[in-house]
């Protein structure tokens, strides 16, 4: 009898073990998706050829894909008829009374292209007027912070900051905040040093589902994913994912403060971009320390749950990507090491 009841303790000591041992082994995004497939170029695009030298972001509505191209000057944004190939220009960033003096990356809301010019305080609205594009539209904008902004309609805005408080916050274009949402909670902040805690915030990659109801956030410096809700003017918190081995290793030095050790190998959890679409929410996933990598080849693919879908794994080095849901395929810019054009065909894979 005794011998039956050591050797089921043995047992059940060895199991606890492995499953320790397993989760020991999920310390990176990959290692939590089951699923990994293959993508094949469906489209390119020479961007050079177009003269859109230095293309950086991206978004896309139903008839253009509005690029950032830093290769001219200041720089400029274009509009790129993907079905055509026809490019159109004339915005330009800089100073004079018609270019974008400031610009953020640009969004599209209800198929409306967007532009934020913090400088001038407004919104921008942009699109193709005989043959040019230019602005046909201003909103004031004068909410201020935000490492990550996504811009909804009803002149709102989702962004993140620690300027105040360590906060995602929805608020309206003009700064008066409707919901604040602690973020992370309190268990995982633990995680991170006080000094290092601004870090979590610093360029967050956010992601809002088309009918703006969930919300996702990415860290790309650091370890941290989180899956939310937005139900009506109440921001709700879902789930958050930290992966351990970023978690920040420190310890005080007499008379000097604190002596930051970082992990030996580089950061397996950075993430460069993401989108989100009707039921997934899909990040750019690099695997490398913040600056140390410009490009990224897997596309990880989350439920609104936080719950790991897919891994799409790219020939080619990424910068950016998008969910044209219209064809069902990722569109994106891949250095090659030129910058080119890329559509990836979902069909047959998954519909996002």
């Amino acid at each position: 009898m005794r011998y039956h009841i050591v050797a089921a303790l043995l047992l059940i000591s060895a199991l606890i073990q492995g499953c320790r041992e397993d989760e020991r082994k999920l310390t990176t995004p990959l290692a939590h998706f089951d699923k990994t497939v293959e993508l094949t170029v469906s489209k390119t695009i020479d961007f050079e050829a177009l003269d859109i030298l230095k293309p950086r972001d991206i978004t896309i509505n139903s008839k253009y894909l509005l690029i950032r191209d830093f290769g001219a000057s200041e720089g400029r944004f274009c509009a790129l008829d993907v079905r055509t190939g026809k490019v159109y220009r004339e915005l330009n960033i800089g100073q004079g009374p018609d270019d974008v003096t400031s610009s953020a990356r640009p969004f599209v809301t209800n198929d409306t292209l967007l532009v934020a010019d913090s400088n001038q305080g407004k919104i921008l609205l942009v699109d193709v007027v005989d043959d040019r594009l230019v602005v046909v539209g201003r909103k004031p904008f004068t909410a201020r912070g935000g490492f990550g902004r996504c811009f909804l309609s009803g002149n709102k805005a989702l962004m993140v900051t620690s300027f105040d408080s360590l906060l995602i916050k929805l608020t309206t274009v003009d700064g008066r905040i409707i919901s604040s949402l602690g973020y992370p909670t309190e268990g995982v902040l633990s995680a991170y040093p006080y000094n290092l805690q601004n870090t979590i915030y610093l360029n967050s990659i956010v992601a809002v589902s088309p009918d703006e109801s969930k919300f996702s956030l990415a860290s790309m410096s650091n370890s941290l994913y989180c899956f939310g809700r937005i139900e009506g003017d109440a921001l709700v918190l879902e789930r958050q994912i930290l992966y351990p081995d970023m978690q920040v290793r420190i310890r005080e030095v007499a008379n000097v403060g604190y002596d930051i050790l970082l992990p030996e190998h580089e950061s397996p959890a950075n993430v460069i971009d993401g989108f989100g679409t009707k039921n997934h929410v899909a990040y750019l996933y690099c695997g490398k320390e913040m600056g140390k990598s410009q490009t990224a080849q897997t596309i990880l693919v989350y439920d609104w749950s936080g719950k790991p879908v897919m891994a799409l794994n790219a020939k080619e080095g990424l910068s950016n990507i998008l969910y044209d849901s219209k064809r069902n395929v990722i569109v994106g810019i891949a250095k090659t090491p030129e910058a080119i054009y890329v559509e990836y065909s979902l069909e047959g894979i998954i519909e996002l």
